[in-house]
């Protein structure tokens, strides 16, 4: 009786599995879009207003308690002004909690004030 298929080799050739694995890698790597992460969970407001695209070159989180993280720091509002003003020249894009209040806010927006930064971004959620 004549077989149907021809005996397999007992090794197996692998390179075209690693050419597609290798290929993968390079599209998620170029693709693909690194991050940090906040320094603590928050809900940003939402907002009606269609923005540009703002890159975030500095990040300023403030909770609803009122704690204010400045990259990865935490940052007492006593040293805020002190900590700001050597990054005046660059975009501060602020992100506050949606819970936060006028009066866990406004101590933080007065400070702002003093540093002299030129342009101050506020990050939304786009409304429903």
């Amino acid at each position: 009786m004549r077989e149907l298929f021809p005996p397999r080799n007992a090794r197996e050739n692998v390179i075209p599995l690693i050419n597609v694995v290798f290929l993968l890698l390079i599209f998620f790597m170029i693709t693909g879009h690194i991050s940090n992460a906040d320094p603590i969970l928050i809900t940003p407001p939402f907002s009606n207003i269609e923005a540009g695209d703002v890159s975030a070159e500095k990040l300023l989180v403030v909770s609803e308690k009122g704690e204010i993280y400045f990259g990865d720091d935490k940052v007492r509002l006593t040293d805020f002004v002190h900590v700001l003003k050597s990054h005046k020249d660059q975009i501060l894009t602020v992100k506050i909690d949606q819970n936060c209040t006028r009066d866990c806010f406004m101590p933080v927006l007065k400070k702002i004030s003093e540093t002299g930064f030129k342009k101050i971004s506020l990050m939304t959620l786009q409304a429903p």
